[in-house]
This record gives C-alpha cells, sequence and structure tokens, in this order.
C-alpha cells in the first residue's frame, strides 16, 4: 500500500494520544506514505514508532498541524528509526502553549531522548543550553518544522541537526527564538533554507555560516536591516558560493549594502528579492555581478533612478549577455523635471520591466499620472521643464544681483563712513538748519 490519509480523522476526539496498541494495525502495513495532520495529536508513544515492522519502508510522514506537548522533540529523535524517511512535516502546531524548549528540565528527563540529553547543557535555573542538538535520518529530502512556537527566555550558543546528507529543503520559518544571536550547525548539505520571520534583529553574523551548499536562502520579515548593520566586512554571507537565489524581502533594510555584503556570491547569485524594504537608491552596483538575471526592488522608496544608476544596470545588461528582469512596481516615483531621463530610459531601456515600465508617479503639478502618460507629453513636459528653469535661473539671477548690490552699498558706505557723514553735514543738514531760521 502506498498510503493511508488520516487527515483529521481523530479531530472530534479533542486531544489524541497515539500508543502502541493504535499504531499496531498501521505498523504492519508497508507503507510509502502516512498522512496524520490536523488531528489534535498531543503526543505520540514511542514504542509506537519503534514497534512498526515496516519502519523502512515509510517515504513520507505528515504530522502537520496537530497539538504536540514537549514529547514532540522525542518523535523528532525517533525518526533515525526510518532508514528511508525522505519527507517530514511536523509544522503549524495549533496548541496555545507551544514547545518550550529553553524552559523544560531536560536532566529529569533524559531517558526520553538519549544523546539530546548527553549534549545538552542546561544551566542551575533550567533557562539555557548551551548547545541543542537535533538528530535526522540521512535519507531526509524535506523537512518542515515552520511556525512553531518556541518559548525561549535564552537563545543557545548553537543549534546542531546531525544526519543530515540528502536534505533539498529545512523549512524551520517562523519556529524562532528570541533572537538570532547564537549559530546554526550540520547543515552542509542543504540546498533550500527557508528561516523567514525569525527574529534577527540580533544577529550572530556566522549564524549560518554551516550552509557552505545552499543554494537559495528564503530569509524575508526577519528584521535583517537592524541585524546585519553593522556587518560592513559581509561575514553574514561569507563563503557562502553556491548561493544562486536570495530572499531578503521585507527586512527593512534603509542604506546600500557594503561592497562585501555579496562578495562570494558575486559569481553565482542569479535571483535577488529586496521587496518591501526601505531603500531610496538601488541598493547596490547591479554591475558587479556576473550571472544576476532578476532583480525584485518593488514597494521601497525610491523616488526615481539617476543616470549613474541606469547606466550601471545598462553595463550589466551587456555583460550578463541574457535577458535581464528588474521588479519595480509600489515605489513611490515622482514625474518631475529631474525624474525625465528616467522615465525616458524606462520605455527605451531593453532590460525587463514589470508593468512594461508604466508606473503611477506623482507628476509636477501634485497630480498623479503614469510614466507611459508623461512619456506620450514628454516634448510638452520638456518644455514646461526649461521654461520653470529659465524663470528659476532669472530669480535667482536677480535675486542674486540685487544682494551684490545691497552688500556693495553697505561695504562702500561703511568704508566712507566718515566722508559721509561730513557730506551730509554739509550739504544737507546745514543748509536744511538755515533755511529754517530764515523761515522763523
Amino acid at each position: 500500500m502506498d498510503e493511508i490519509d488520516l487527515t483529521s480523522a481523530f479531530y472530534s476526539y479533542g486531544e489524541y494520544i497515539i500508543t502502541a496498541e493504535l499504531f499496531q494495525y498501521i505498523g504492519n502495513i508497508c507503507l510509502k506514505s502516512l498522512l496524520l495532520r490536523g488531528n489534535k495529536i498531543k503526543t505520540i508513544d514511542g514504542t509506537a514508532l519503534e514497534t512498526m515492522k515496516y519502519k523502512n519502508c515509510l517515504e513520507n510522514l505528515d504530522l502537520a498541524k496537530n497539538d504536540f506537548d514537549i514529547h514532540q522533540i522525542m518523535v523528532i529523535s525517533l525518526l533515525k528509526l526510518f532508514s528511508n524517511l525522505k519527507r517530514f512535516d511536523i509544522s503549524q502546531l495549533e496548541r496555545d502553549q507551544h514547545l518550550k524548549i529553553f524552559h523544560y528540565d531536560y536532566r529529569r528527563s533524559s531517558k526520553h531522548f538519549g544523546n539530546l540529553a548527553n549534549r545538552s547543557m542546561v544551566n542551575n535555573s533550567y533557562h539555557r543550553i548551551s548547545d541543542f542538538l537535533i538528530s535526522l535520518p540521512s535519507s531526509l529530502e524535506y523537512f518542515n518544522g515552520s511556525f512553531i512556537e518556541v518559548r525561549a527566555g535564552h537563545s543557545p550558543n548553537s543549534i546542531t541537526f546531525t544526519g543530515i546528507k540528502h536534505m533539498k529543503m529545512l523549512d524551520i520559518a517562523s519556529t524562532t527564538l528570541q533572537d538570532c544571536n547564537y549559530t546554526i550547525q550540520g547543515l552542509e548539505h542543504v540546498k533550500v533554507l527557508n528561516i523567514s520571520h525569525f527574529k534577527c534583529h540580533v544577529l550572530n553574523n556566522t549564524f549560518i555560516r554551516s550552509c557552505v551548499n545552499l543554494q537559495q536562502l528564503i530569509m524575508h520579515s526577519s528584521s535583517l536591516g537592524t541585524g546585519l548593520e553593522n556587518d560592513h566586512q559581509g561575514v553574514f554571507l561569507k563563503d557562502l558560493k553556491s548561493l544562486q537565489h536570495i530572499d531578503f524581502a521585507r527586512n527593512e533594510f534603509k542604506s546600500q549594502f557594503s561592497k562585501l555584503a555579496f562578495q562570494s556570491q558575486l559569481h553565482s547569485l542569479r535571483f535577488l528579492t529586496l521587496e518591501g524594504n526601505m531603500f531610496t537608491t538601488m541598493p547596490f552596483n547591479l554591475n558587479d555581478f556576473n550571472h544576476l538575471r532578476f532583480l525584485d526592488i518593488r514597494n521601497n522608496k525610491i523616488l526615481y533612478l539617476t543616470n549613474t544608476e541606469t547606466n550601471d544596470i545598462e553595463r550589466a545588461y551587456t555583460k550578463l549577455k541574457r535577458p535581464l528582469a528588474i521588479l519595480l512596481e509600489g515605489n513611490p516615483f515622482v514625474c518631475n523635471c529631474d525624474s525625465l531621463n528616467f522615465v525616458k530610459w524606462l520605455f527605451n531601456t531593453r532590460v525587463k520591466l514589470d508593468r512594461h515600465g508604466n508606473y503611477s508617479c506623482l507628476f509636477y503639478d501634485g497630480s498623479f499620472t503614469t510614466t507611459y502618460e508623461v512619456y506620450k507629453k514628454m516634448q510638452d513636459v520638456e518644455n514646461h521643464c526649461a521654461t520653470t528653469s529659465h524663470r528659476r535661473w532669472m530669480i535667482i539671477s536677480i535675486l542674486l544681483f540685487v544682494v551684490i548690490l545691497v552688500g556693495g552699498i553697505v561695504i562702500v558706505g561703511f568704508r566712507y563712513r566718515n566722508n559721509l557723514k561730513t557730506f551730509c553735514l554739509e550739504r544737507i543738514i546745514k543748509p536744511c538748519r538755515s533755511d529754517y531760521q530764515k523761515i522763523e
């Protein structure tokens, strides 16, 4: 038999415990896939898995959307029993009191966890584990442990995965500790890593250093704008030379990346997503990359691209010798006299743009229009800008002349102030006084 699907089959029973007796029938069948998601399962008795007759048949085990307590860790530790397991899903716990890894007294429960307890060193208050070990079967190709709330008072020094040899994707998005001030070890063979929605406002720059063969890093919404603020030497992505796809969307980046940020990916990176950040300019020189062919910088704070930036893009396109796509929609573009070259570039470049370069923009008169509408009446807009520029320079020239004239008068008056006093006294004041006396 290939599959038994028991999705939500026990949901109406409330919190459910899988015992060895309940698993006896399933364990006597050579199953490739067992689906138990959405059943409010609280615990799976370890002996239920150990006594399965055909453990080597199982390739897919789905335990997502259940109600596991601390024994969930025991289930993970027993995955090594399944020598051919390729997919394991234990994501999206529904319990109000989720996994409490670092508040649990492992020393009192070491009999349940084997090597896990031996490697987990807890301090006297049981609030800190210096190293945390997770053992997985070497056959595992896909592991989904995402959206599990971990209530931890402190982060460990390291989290180490053992046994990983053929992992294509490790998805632990939103299964985050209070910060990222630790390292993740044992991910040398992982190809795709999803650690989105991590709390990386405090970040150890060697956080994912073990991912030397990583091809895709998904890390959106993880506060990297704060966590990487002082990583001027590009330590975070250093030596990850196989990275082809990076997703850094919605991380509150504001400033340009340092020149060393992607130093190890200049020859490998092909897709880069920076959507939903706070960049006001291009975040790096596109021409520095040799194979980057897709850049998503939608929904940032860019008003327009300067001539320097568009020229850099054109050089990158020429060097790439293949299609280059850039997504720009959602930026607060302006269509004024300063951005006309940018508007022209949108409709003359060979770079592939979303919406064919037709974006909403704020016109110089305060109304909203589109870049295409401005491009269609470019001659009129340029005439307006030329007239406005001429008037501006005339006003500036007049003001400058007046300032110079007034300044000159003040300087001359100060320099010849004594002569002016004498002149006024002899030529103006005394004659006026004499005339006044005659009248009297």
